[in-house]
């Protein structure tokens, strides 16, 4: 078990400082690709070389919905949400949506998920896309053996970027049963609210000693919870390791001091063409999407590019509508870049100012070949 949290520790970590790791990958490529000679895109070999080569929960997801699709669509199931198939489907994944606090998805939304594929009018048939997305592992991994030949690379960075792709999946796979971990723990604060008779939302302004105290009592100070809904922040004691809230003006006055949430000014107005790093290659053209929370969601079409600073959990589905995908943060190692790979969804990531150049409507153009965003 200390072993497991030592791997899932450096897996978590490789990428947190400033993308050094991605980074130091990437130089790598293009140092060796120049020396070469060789006319590829280091990005695009970064991207390859890094992609889990086994289904993570995500994608597997995805595979069976097209094949509820298919069976919509011969008049095997019906899409009702009192179907059993619909049911077990939602039972098994709900939780992939779930994040840190939800919603999960709900038979109407795996409904909903299935229309979309029926309603998309698509030239490639359902059968083709489901034998596309369950061949796209074995592409993959043979993509990877050529680039590996092509390059000539040595067996210590062979090494180094097959512990990188297993750090990919790796990250990946805890995500998904971290999700399931949150789910579990929802229901059970669902039903400390019920015997406390508080609300849903105010239960998590609970510390677990406060909680503890609050069920073996048989109630809590509602007010309190109220007033940390409002406005708190949760501070980390460096030397006890305990956890506090600090709430109302006492906060606002603490996070004014701080300077938390201060922005460095940059000047966007000019801007045209975004650069940031591949995820996942590809090219697509659409209208921007700004999309950060899932209120946001509402707005999300088809087609779509979608735009954040960073990717969670809960807007999963809307990325599945999504042409491409851009964000602000992040690395090899982060959700946008795991959930592109495992959708095949063009993804350029880390272009830092995305959200502040972009607006919903802009016409853009994705070169995930090349990690360039142009505005047309």
């Amino acid at each position: 078990m200390q072993r497991l949290h030592v791997i899932r520790a450096i897996a978590w970590n490789m990428d947190l400082h400033f993308e050094a790791f991605s980074i130091f990958l990437l130089d790598y490529l293009e140092r060796i690709i120049k020396e070469r000679g060789l006319a590829i895109s280091p990005g695009v070999t970064l991207s390859t070389l890094t992609t889990p080569t086994d289904h993570t929960l995500i994608s597997q997801e995805h595979i069976d919905t097209l094949k509820l699709a298919q069976r919509a669509e011969r008049g095997e199931i019906s899409l009702s949400p009192e179907d059993p198939t619909i049911i077990e489907h939602t039972q098994k994944y709900a939780f992939l949506a779930f994040g840190c606090v939800g919603p999960a998805w709900t038979q109407k939304d795996i409904i909903s998920h299935v229309n979309e594929i029926l309603n998309a009018g698509v030239e490639i048939h359902i059968v083709e896309q489901i034998k596309a997305h369950e061949d796209q592992l074995k592409n993959t991994l043979r993509e990877q053996d050529r680039l590996y030949s092509l390059l000539n690379m040595d067996a210590q960075y062979r090494a180094v970027f097959r512990i990188a792709k297993d750090f990919m999946f790796q990250r990946g796979w805890s995500k998904e049963h971290q999700y399931m971990s949150w789910y579990t723990l929802h229901r059970i604060l669902r039903e400390a609210a019920r015997r406390l008779y508080v609300s849903m939302e105010h239960i998590p302004f609970l510390l677990p000693d406060e909680l503890k105290e609050a069920l073996m009592k048989g109630g809590t100070d509602a007010e309190l919870l109220r007033e940390r809904s409002e406005y708190s922040l949760l501070f980390l004691d460096a030397n006890t390791e305990q956890a506090e809230f600090v709430s109302g003006e006492a906060a606002r006055g603490l996070k004014a001091r701080m300077r938390i949430d201060q922005e460095e000014k940059t000047d966007t107005e000019n801007v045209t063409e975004l650069s940031g790093q591949i995820a996942f290659a590809g090219m697509a053209t659409g209208s921007v999407k700004i999309i950060n929370s899932t209120k946001e969601m509402v707005k999300m079409e088809k087609g779509d590019i979608l735009v954040s600073e960073m990717t969670i959990p809960e807007i999963v589905s809307a990325m599945k509508k999504a042409a491409a995908i851009v964000t602000d943060m992040g690395g090899i190692t982060c959700h946008a870049a795991i959930v592109s790979r495992e959708l095949g969804i063009p993804c350029v990531i880390g272009t830092k100012i995305a959200t502040k150049v972009l607006k919903d409507g802009d016409m853009v153009e994705v070169d995930a070949r090349r990690g360039i965003v142009r505005k047309l």
